[in-house]
């Protein structure tokens, strides 16, 4: 059978879904003929620290008003865990021909919207529509502009870019009490930006060591079961891989994860190396143990204070087993000698490298009724960190910082960061580590926005 590709992800500094198949099908309409869909999703504005709604459908339409779903299964997606990557969602079997709308269906009746303040305090907030109405299920329908409609045709691939723009299709109108209406705003594009992270999540299927490349089967988000279609990526002399909580290079890693079974946990990140190319590259790997899949509930969030082997994170996310992930405004995560810690940016890693200012995700086994968190005996991952300040200094570099990971940094306790009081951390005077980087070019009071780890 012929077949077309038509690809999803999404991207962007808001919510954003990504369409993707090329060529010319104005002669082609025959619904005999299927090709493929993929999409993602990625981050929200910073005023929101937990986004959770239902996406209940993904339509595209034809001239004639033909409609075509190409969401398998309903999914619960918190759009502020993607703030620094777009994960790749499905890749389906969708009919050739020419669609000249796309249509969201989105369900806000369980919506679980968190918002904070200037000075970081977080609301659960109510929400409502422009008329001041409730909000149940709502449809959001981006119609194509004349020659840029999404053309499906054998052996080729075009592109389209959907932006659910969440600064655009939210208006915080107070915080006590909190509110925020919702006009669900959308806008496309036909490129995809190379230079943002996509994630791939599922089970593995095969690995070809004469070819570097893996066979997945996609399992999205946090969901465990559905059918969203296989993906082949490949990987390199430069892939890093996690299997089972130890970090492994190239050649290594690669061989390890051939020996693992038929649907072992996987993810995958990267990205097509050159604008336009269909060759997914990797350039991390998890598998095993080290993904959060249904045996271990996880903790997400950044640490705001530390006290030995007591840990404070803020703007929390906790995941257990199959039920919803739900916002805390503060969890406390415990650890000891024996909790692994990774981060690929760093190398061999222990909890001596957990420090105020790290984003983190966590497995262990979360405890509601005192708020902590156990990792005691499990796993915490390092992420990559941005913060924000003026330059008070330009060599060696220091700045006066104002947020971390988006968050006010009056909520940041940096008491226990130095070796002793007089050298704890300073947010008025944050030293920066520069390494190699030409920071010539830097002078004092500018603002920046600088990307690593906190030590």
């Amino acid at each position: 059978m012929n077949q077309s590709k038509l690809l999803a992800y999404t991207f962007a500094f808001s919510t954003s879904l990504f369409v993707a198949g090329c060529g010319d099908s104005s002669n082609q309409d025959d619904t005999a003929l299927m090709g493929d869909l993929q999409v993602a999703v990625t981050d929200a504005e910073e005023d929101f620290l937990t986004y959770r709604i239902e996406l209940e459908s993904i339509q595209l339409k034809k001239a004639n008003g033909s409609l075509v779903e190409v969401l398998p299964l309903q999914s619960e997606i918190d759009f502020v865990q993607y703030q620094e990557l777009s994960e790749l969602f499905a890749v389906l079997s969708v009919p050739a021909g020419e669609y000249q709308s796309v249509i969201l269906g989105l369900d806000y009746s369980e919506a679980d919207i968190v918002i904070q303040d200037e000075e970081g305090a977080s609301y659960e907030a109510a929400i409502q529509d422009a008329n001041g109405n409730a909000i149940t299920q709502i449809d959001v329908e981006l119609n194509l502009n004349e020659g840029n409609s999404i053309n499906i045709s054998p052996f080729k691939t075009a592109q389209l870019t959907l932006d659910l723009d969440l600064a655009a299709s939210n208006t915080i109108e107070s915080f006590e009490p909190p509110l925020v209406t919702v006009e669900p705003f959308m806008v496309g594009s036909t490129e995809l930006d190379i230079d943002r992270e996509h994630r791939l999540r599922g089970l593995l299927e095969s690995v070809d060591l004469a070819t570097n490349t893996i066979d997945m089967k996609l399992i999205p988000m946090r969901l465990r079961r559905g059918t969203f279609g296989d993906f082949n990526f490949h990987v390199d002399d430069n892939t890093l891989y996690e299997i089972d909580g130890v970090e492994y290079t190239s050649e290594e890693g690669l061989s390890l994860l051939a020996e693992q079974a038929e649907e072992t946990p996987l993810i995958a990140f990267g990205g097509p190396s050159e604008e336009g190319e269909q060759r997914y590259l990797a350039t991390q790997v998890l598998a095993g143990n080290s993904v959060p899949w249904a045996e271990q509930d996880v903790l997400k969030g950044i640490i705001t204070a530390r006290s030995d082997s007591s840990i404070s994170i803020q703007g929390a996310v906790v995941e257990t087993g199959d039920q919803a992930a739900h916002f805390q405004t503060e969890v406390t995560l415990a650890v000891t000698e024996d909790t692994v810690v990774t981060g690929y940016r760093l190398g061999d890693a222990s909890i001596a490298n957990l420090s105020v200012g790290q984003r983190i995700l966590a497995l262990g086994e979360f405890n509601a009724d005192n708020n902590e968190f156990d990792s005691s005996q499990g796993h915490v991952r390092m992420k990559l960190n941005a913060i924000v300040g003026e330059v008070v200094q330009a060599s060696p570099l220091e700045l006066d910082l104002s947020h971390i990971n988006k968050r006010p940094i009056d909520l940041f306790d940096f008491s226990g960061t130095g070796l002793d009081a007089a050298n704890d951390a300073s947010p008025e005077q944050y030293e920066i580590n520069s390494s190699t980087l030409d920071i010539s070019a830097i002078e004092e009071d500018e603002w920046m926005q600088v990307r690593g780890y906190p030590s």
